[in-house]
């Protein structure tokens, strides 16, 4: 009987608790420039910036607990700093919310994931 309820409680504990990942095609780091500041994008057409994003990567390999915010479709802020991360057709809304960024490379088609534990 014990066997039995123990093992009930572990797969209902498992259909409770999931995760979502999302890859992380780069980190950028962001660069404020002054205002009125113009840029040129891919088909020639001058459009106002804010901020330049350069592509930087300051963590090390391994797992980092962080605090993400949506800022749009595929880019998501690490709160607290200037870093940014891409990503490739992420869903997961965000504001404030505590993740683990797992950095598995220095380039390439990408640098790691986000995991979002729910």
């Amino acid at each position: 009987m014990k066997k039995i309820l123990l093992l009930a409680v572990l797969c209902f504990g498992t259909l409770l608790s999931y995760s979502t990942e999302c890859e992380v095609e780069a980190v950028y780091k962001g660069v404020s420039v002054y205002s009125g500041t113009m840029a040129l994008d891919s088909y020639g057409n001058i459009i106002g910036i804010e901020m330049i994003l350069e592509k930087y990567n300051p963590f090390s390999y391994g797992d980092h607990a962080v605090r993400i915010s949506k800022i749009s479709d595929g880019l998501y802020r690490v709160d607290g700093t200037d870093y940014y991360l891409k990503t490739s057709s992420c869903g997961e809304s965000a504001y404030g919310k505590d993740v683990t960024l797992k950095i598995e490379s220095s380039s390439g088609y990408r640098v790691g994931k986000i995991v979002f534990e729910d």
